[in-house]
């Protein structure tokens, strides 16, 4: 899939350049200082956001996550439907996924919820038309969550969630992980 990316070169002459993937356009060198410049601004926040919520300053790191938005839709004219937006939202879900869940196995089950609770934000695919099976992937985790917490009401509101969109996906796909975390929590609440 080839994407485009506007830029304006030395002269101050607007140009687009097709590229191959998002690794290609944030990791080739790019045709002018600006276009350069925003990448490598893209990239430091990025990486900025990525040490915050590490750190545990999630307020600070999901701030930095929204810059990381508004400036890779300032970089990109397909805006949410470029490869390179969808591959950033993948991986920015993805990494908060996974963090969440070791800050739920460490019992920072408060911290755990607000990650997860921002990537149910981030994963809306009217919102940012991400891949349905990162929306699954965090009712999943929000399940869990739940879970640990006590709250199965909850943990089974979010768990029917995942079911339903794998349902609408049409895919098999996770769908283990979401039936065994269903009779868990249908299990516990004696059902």
């Amino acid at each position: 899939m080839y994407s485009s990316y506007n830029y304006e070169n030395e002269n101050g002459i607007h140009e687009e350049e097709e590229y191959n993937s998002s690794t290609d356009f944030l990791n080739k060198p790019g045709k002018g200082k600006r276009e350069d410049l925003n990448k490598t601004i893209f990239l430091q926040l990025e990486q900025i956001a990525r040490k915050h919520i590490e750190m545990g300053n999630l307020d600070q790191g999901f701030e930095n996550y929204d810059r990381c938005i508004e400036h890779l839709l300032l970089m990109v004219p397909e805006g949410i439907e470029s490869e390179v937006f969808q591959d950033f939202m993948s991986r920015t879900i993805n990494f908060l996924n996974d963090f969440a869940l070791r800050l739920l196995q460490l019992d920072k089950w408060k911290d755990s919820l607000r990650i997860l609770e921002r990537c149910q934000v981030l994963s809306n695919p009217e919102k940012y038309g991400v891949d349905p099976s990162l929306r699954n992937l965090t009712f999943n985790h929000l399940g869990c969550c739940y879970r640990r917490m006590g709250k199965l009401d909850k943990a089974l509101f979010y768990l029917e969630r995942a079911e339903q969109v794998l349902m609408h996906m049409g895919r098999v796909e996770g769908g283990g992980i979401t039936h065994i975390n269903l009779c868990a929590v249908l299990s516990q609440m004696g059902e």
